[in-house]
């Protein structure tokens, strides 16, 4: 995750992945609980939201309610 404004000012959160949050395997439940306030603390900053693929848009649509005209898939 990686927080950061445009050339406009406006506030960008890049986010690679959202598998803590169906993943068990290699996080503790602190860290998926820190991890999960950490993103949405940013995703409720965030003006736009840049994500990798359309699987991970998916899951911030599906997870964490965020509207689709704030997300932007990459490539």
């Amino acid at each position: 995750m990686k927080e950061y404004r445009d050339h406009e000012g406006r506030r960008v959160l890049q986010i690679e992945s959202l598998a803590f949050l169906y993943q068990r395997e290699g996080y503790g439940w602190i860290q998926r609980h820190w991890l999960n306030i950490r993103h949405k603390i940013a995703i409720r900053r965030a003006e736009i939201i840049m994500v990798p693929d359309p699987q991970t848009a998916y899951e911030l649509e599906k997870y964490y309610f965020v509207p689709r005209e704030t997300i932007v898939v990459e490539g």
